[in-house]
Formats: C-alpha cells, structure tokens, sequence
C-alpha cells in the first residue's frame, strides 16, 4: 500500500503543528495551509494569509489552489491564479508569499512510474542530409534544422540525461547567446 503523500519542509520559517518533523503527510483533504490556528500546516509569518492555499484529492491527484492570498502561492516558480486548482507532481516546489518553500513528495505515484521504452531500430538518422527515415520511409514533412538537431542529439545521448544546457548548446551552439524561454 502507498505512502500518503507528504509536505518537505525546505525552511525553517514554517511550524508543522506541534510536531518536531521535517515531513508532514497529508492525510486529511482538503488540507489547509495559512496563519490561522485552524489549518493543517500552520506558517507563521504576517506575509501569508490566513488561509493562504489548499490541497485537495481530486480523480485520484493532489491538487493545489491559491485561496486568493495577498502575496501568492508559487508552484515551480509560477504564481497560481486565485481559486484555480493546479495539479502537483513529486518533486514540485511550492512557495508561500516568497517566505516558505515546501517540496511536494507523493511516493504512491513515484511507485507507479515506470521506465518507458522508446523502440529506435526503425529510426535511422542521415546527419549529412538531415533527414530522418522511420522503417525505410523518410519523415514528411521533414524536421525543421533545430528539431533535427535536437533529436539527433537525444539519439546519440540515449540512455543517458541531456541538461538545458547540452541542448543549447548542441542545438544553438555553444557560446551563442540564446534568447528563448525556459518553456
């Protein structure tokens, strides 16, 4: 059976209760977080609304919704629109009025996850003509220059991570300034 998921406490700020944890599962929905006495986790600082966001259980994820804060709830860097629920993925970082972080861990999902195989004996790449053939049949329409370069890169990297970085500059080159997002 899965662990529930659970809030990691990333700074000091932040009193879980009574307790004395870094960790605090979430096992109760919808679990509040704000400055009231009442809410599930308690952050204790005049930048966070009484009832600053929420976390609920909806179609078998955990949600988070800003309850109209003054300051913002930031999941990953993003501020949430007011009273619009956003879906949360291990790993996430939620901020709190720019004065709590919490790391959002869900160890039932994490089990589930499984490696996915990318089957690549049909694909064959001619770097010289910068064309990509899928079983003998050559991709139509064909790649744009950058699309082809980033996959060439991924296949010649399989197996392994390839950072922001390694893109840019494979596919951009290196030293070249770059002025795309981070999307």
């Amino acid at each position: 059976m899965p662990t529930a998921p659970r809030l990691v406490l990333l700074d000091s700020v932040t009193t879980l209760g009574d307790r004395q944890t870094q960790a605090l599962p979430i096992e109760d929905y919808p679990f509040t977080i704000g400055r009231a006495r009442d809410c599930h986790l308690i952050v204790d600082h005049t930048q966070v609304s009484r009832l600053h966001a929420c976390l609920e259980y909806d179609h078998e994820q955990v949600v988070i919704t800003d309850l109209n804060s003054s300051n913002g709830t930031f999941v990953n860097g993003e501020r949430l629109k007011a009273n619009q629920p956003r879906r949360l993925r291990a790993g996430d970082r939620i901020n709190l009025a720019h004065v709590c972080t919490l790391e959002f861990d869900d160890p039932g999902t994490t089990v589930q996850m499984l490696p996915i195989e990318i089957p690549t004996s049909g694909l064959t790449l001619d770097e010289d003509g910068a064309q990509v053939m899928i079983d003998g049949t050559r991709l139509d329409p064909p790649l744009s220059p950058s699309q082809f370069m980033l996959l060439a890169l991924l296949v010649k990297n399989e197996g392994k991570i390839v950072t922001r970085d390694d893109v840019r500059n494979y596919v951009w080159g290196a030293g070249r300034r770059y002025y795309g997002s981070d999307h």
